[in-house]
């Protein structure tokens, strides 16, 4: 089957396909690595936020300021990254939150599928509960409140994303494609002139001196532009063919003496007979 294909094309082919797998291997290793660690980045920035909310909702609720943790809590919501946030109880009650047809509910009503577990654990043991989900771009975290002079024991639940760093993320990778792609292009073709320059037009011309080798023609010295390899052999078939050819003359020399000696030794022979 590969004797169909010649060896630029072979060679090309198999450069082509090496750099386009490790190209995708890299970048996808890259952008995977790149996906991480936007995810664990607004992690900790909106952990952060949680936490200076809480400090806000902490002052107010010691004020009796109670429209303030309102108000703050709606204004911190107004952010395309954030889903919702709401300040729940210990009972699982919503006090606080961005939505506010939520006030007063279950929390487990409003928000569909939440760990009410992790929410427990987070009330009992007040520490910081963070679940990633990197497919769907989107982070939910408990943070807990405690307030131990008015006897308040609450938590900050909060879902957010980062949808749209993630398609920033990705046309960037996909710009980074199209160009590696570019570059494959270009280096394939730099590989295809490269080929022809020293490997497939070289071997063209040995190939062309061993069919005058064939037809016996008279070959002088020979300059063939390649590796070190290729010009060695060829030179090794102009050294060849020269020394056919001196044993050809030689042969031709000698059967030509011979021819002389097989005329004339039956006419010596006579001669000598009749002596």
């Amino acid at each position: 089957m590969l004797r169909k294909f010649s060896i630029r094309q072979i060679i090309t082919v198999v450069v082509v396909v090496s750099m386009l797998v490790l190209g995708w291997f890299v970048m996808t290793s890259s952008y995977a690595d790149a996906n991480r660690q936007l995810a664990h980045m607004n992690v900790r920035l909106f952990t952060e936020q949680l936490s200076n909310l809480s400090l806000e909702i902490k002052r107010d609720l010691y004020q009796g300021e109670t429209n303030a943790v309102q108000r703050m809590v709606a204004l911190s919501s107004a952010s395309e990254t954030v889903d919702f946030i709401s300040l729940v109880d210990a009972e699982g009650k919503v006090l606080y939150a961005s939505h506010f047809d939520w006030l007063h509910q279950p929390v487990e009503r409003v928000i569909p599928g939440i760990d009410t577990a992790a929410l427990a654990q987070v009330i009992r043991q007040h520490q910081v509960y963070t679940r990633l989900d990197e497919a769907q771009t989107r982070i939910q975290i408990f943070f807990p409140v405690d307030l131990a002079s008015q006897g308040f024991h609450g938590v900050l639940v909060a879902r957010f994303n980062y949808t749209r760093q993630a398609q920033m993320l990705l046309h960037k990778q996909q710009v980074n494609a199209a160009y590696a792609v570019l570059m494959v292009v270009f280096l394939a073709g730099m590989v295809v002139l490269i080929l022809d320059r020293f490997v497939s037009r070289p071997l063209q011309q040995v190939e062309a001196l061993v069919h005058r080798i064939e037809r016996d023609e008279p070959i002088s010295d020979i300059k063939v532009t390649a590796t070190k390899e290729v010009s060695s052999l060829a030179q090794a078939l102009v050294d060849m063919h020269r020394a056919l050819s001196e044993s050809r003359r030689k042969l031709k020399k000698a059967y030509t003496l011979l021819d002389h000696v097989m005329t004339y030794v039956p006419d010596l022979i006579y001669y000598q007979d009749k002596q």
